[in-house]
């Protein structure tokens, strides 16, 4: 069965058993953690933009960058354990499934598939279970 359905409604049927939800859910915590803490060891990897070239010197377009992060984390978070998610909230668990992927593609030097599997299996598959939460996402919206 798929992670995620796409229902009639347009909304998106979410479907993690307890230990799915709770990997999510450590998952979004971990990137609430990292926008806060400027120790956190993903913290770094959140505020650049992906096209540095953009906005490098704009600081109204970072504030706006962190504050729409944060929004979508936390919305991540509070939907953690619904059934059903309208769009917005499905964009909120896959933006926050992203940063938490940009998050470790950086913090391991990950350029290829060579590097991901020489990785230490725990961290590969953490890498690859977070691929494939964003594939299923993707897919519904």
């Amino acid at each position: 069965m798929a992670l995620f359905k796409k229902k009639r409604d347009g909304s998106i049927s979410v479907h993690l058993n307890g230990a799915g939800r709770t990997f999510v859910g450590e998952i979004f915590n971990q990137v609430v953690a990292a926008e806060n803490d400027p120790h956190h060891e993903w913290h770094l990897s959140m505020n650049p933009p992906i096209n540095p070239s953009a906005n490098s010197d704009d600081p109204l377009a970072t504030f706006s960058r962190q504050k729409e992060m944060a929004s979508n984390s936390e919305l991540a978070q509070m939907t953690i354990n619904e059934d059903t998610l309208n769009p917005g909230e499905a964009y909120a668990w896959m933006t926050s499934l992203n940063l938490a992927l940009r998050a470790t593609v950086g913090l391991h030097n990950l350029s290829d598939e060579e590097s991901l599997q020489m990785l230490d299996p725990e961290v590969r598959q953490y890498v690859v279970s977070i691929q494939s939460l964003l594939f299923g996402l993707a897919d519904c919206l």
